[in-house]
């Protein structure tokens, strides 16, 4: 039996979705991945399903959109500095980082986060970070 290629997946779940009025997400398309017949079968899957709901694109809070955008600056951060620091020096810079902006997003409730405001345990759990951080990477 041949086994299901990624492009015959995401068709069955498309459909398995459309037919129950489900609304089926597919972020990206990596467009020739792993081979551009298979491109071409997800973009006919992707037509085929009328494309999902995308009239509901308008209820999503527009900061979802940028998830892509920020995927994709992840990936090439990481890209461009494992090469250059190692995993473990990459990975704790870019962990803490996510911290710290979470921190701040928090603050002042931005993108939809309760508002947490900054004090001074939060404060002291930040430098700590920082410190640990520049312990790891030195």
């Amino acid at each position: 039996m041949k086994q299901a290629t990624g492009a015959t997946r995401i068709t069955t779940a498309i459909r398995a979705a459309n037919d129950e009025g489900r609304a089926a997400l597919i972020p990206f398309a990596t467009a020739g991945y792993p081979d551009a017949d298979t491109s071409y079968e997800v973009a006919v899957a992707m037509i085929a399903s009328r494309g999902g709901n995308l009239r509901a694109v308008q209820t999503v809070p527009w900061y979802t959109l940028s998830a892509g955008l920020v995927g994709l600056i992840i990936v090439g951060t990481i890209s461009y500095t494992v090469p250059r620091l190692g995993l473990s020096k990459a990975f704790t810079i870019i962990v803490a980082s996510q911290f710290l902006v979470a921190s701040i997003l928090d603050h002042y409730g931005l993108i939809g986060a309760a508002v947490r405001p900054m004090d001074l345990s939060r404060l002291v759990g930040m430098a700590l970070l920082v410190v640990g951080v520049w312990l790891s990477v030195r």
